[in-house]
């Protein structure tokens, strides 16, 4: 690309990964705006990529939106981002544009969790609700603990439960049924093997 076709119209892209991931999976996104004369920022979430935080120490989207929300702070006033949420991120960048909204160009919610018009950026964080599916991602056997993929309505990022605390859940009572929470096992359906013919 030369310098003629590199657009006037320069932005700050601040780029936020989704669960499971960290700053690294914008690599092919990243050079190909800044040589398009864009300046990029990618920032590692609590608990992602290279940041040091333990996933044990993050109990809400505020602690783990902290590297973002630092960033957003430093901005000086003047300044106005992109800022582009991919998956998870999208409650990320709401949170953030809900914090600085006059530091936020646009907002870009990338195959992400999207708010509504009609409530604040950080409405999908703030449904309360006595009862919801829990995806379960994993086991660790060695530590007899299970990996929590969705709790609590999208407020807290994937981490790791001892399996204990995770049944003490599920034989909560329900308020409105008046029955425990249970679980639903998903499984690919048995079949028989098919028989294959030939024609000649």
């Amino acid at each position: 690309m030369g310098s003629d076709n590199i657009c006037e119209d320069r932005n700050h892209y601040v780029l936020v990964h989704g669960a499971c991931h960290g700053a690294w999976c914008w690599y092919k996104v990243k050079p190909r705006l800044e040589s398009a004369g864009h300046k990029v920022t990618v920032v590692d979430l609590a608990a992602s990529g290279i940041n040091m935080k333990k996933i044990e120490e993050v109990d809400t989207i505020s602690q783990y939106s902290e590297p973002l929300i630092q960033f957003m702070a430093s901005i000086p006033p003047n300044e106005k981002v992109v800022l582009v949420g991919h998956s998870l991120g999208g409650l990320n960048i709401a949170f953030a544009m809900d914090k600085f909204p006059e530091k936020v160009a646009v907002g870009v919610f990338l195959t992400a969790f999207l708010p509504d018009i009609e409530h604040k950026p950080i409405y999908v964080m703030d449904k309360k609700g006595t009862g919801h599916f829990t995806p379960i991602g994993g086991y660790h056997a060695g530590r007899d603990m299970v990996l929590i993929l969705d709790v609590a309505r999208f407020k807290y990022p994937p981490h790791w439960v001892p399996l204990t605390v995770l049944w003490e859940g599920m034989n909560c009572v329900d308020e409105s049924t008046g029955k425990t929470r249970g679980f639903m096992l998903v499984s690919k359906p048995h079949r028989e093997a098919g028989m294959l013919f030939f024609f000649f």
